[in-house]
């Protein structure tokens, strides 16, 4: 049975956790708010470019533009993975990482040889050991926030391995920020770049396009690829922010 020293000692070290916690909590709910603005300000140019990108590539010939080229047969392709470098932020790095297993198993048929990149030390250490093909690290990359300037450089990165014909397919998976008490674990294709079937009305044969569309979207299709990486690095902070303001509560 414990003595009078030993409940003293124990209850001196839950009053430091909760004030190590209620700090941290503190923390993260300033961060959120600065990470929640930058989203919300990023999505809608996301989602609007997007649509623009998928119109456009509807209307030309796929094999003229190295982004939209598509394969008869996948055999390789890449899962670029956005975790945290902290820990102490709830189930947001391990319902992520399940969210891949689940996905790297059940689309390996269809999409052969799957490699992942990953971003985040919570990232890396995880595929570190697994018997997964690890095709880059990026440990840190977040750790001082997210820049459009890092964003690019993957996106430089990942676009060239698809047009040397390294990789089939690109997805990105990250955490899709809905609010401090909600994420969603989300995989998207990246590359090649889809685009949407338009019928009657909505086809775009009756538009004059200066330059024409073929510039146009040569122009576009590298800047929509590096927003939708960006967009994602930004749903991810504030995804991670909101889930260890949760955490420590």
């Amino acid at each position: 049975m414990p003595n009078l020293k030993d409940i003293k000692r124990r209850i001196g070290s839950v009053k430091n956790t909760q004030k190590i916690t209620r700090a941290m909590k503190l923390v993260s709910a300033a961060k959120l708010r600065r990470a929640q603005e930058a989203i919300s300000a990023a999505r809608p140019y996301a989602i609007k470019i997007g649509e623009v990108v998928s119109v456009l590539a509807s209307a030309v010939d796929h094999n003229s533009h190295e982004l939209l080229r598509e394969t008869e047969t996948v055999e390789k392709a890449l899962v670029l993975v956005i975790t945290s470098d902290r820990g102490l932020c709830g189930p947001f790095n391990g319902g992520l990482l399940r969210t891949v297993e689940t996905f790297l198993h059940e689309r390996k048929d269809e999409l052969g040889e799957i490699a992942v990149e990953v971003v985040g030390r919570k990232g890396v250490a995880y595929f570190g050991n697994r018997k997964h093909t690890v095709a880059g690290k990026h440990p840190e990359l977040m750790l001082k926030g997210v820049d459009f300037a890092s964003a690019r450089k993957l996106v430089e990165s990942l676009s060239a391995s698809f047009v040397e014909g390294e990789y089939d397919r690109v997805y990105v998976a990250y955490n899709e920020f809905k609010s401090a008490i909600q994420i969603n674990q989300r995989i998207e294709q990246v590359l090649p770049v889809a685009a949407v079937e338009l019928e009657g009305d909505e086809a775009l044969g009756d538009f004059i396009f200066e330059p024409d569309k073929d510039v146009l979207l040569s122009a576009l299709l590298p800047k929509y690829v590096e927003t939708q990486i960006f967009r994602a690095m930004l749903d991810s902070v504030a995804s991670e922010q909101g889930s260890r303001m949760t955490a420590m509560d």
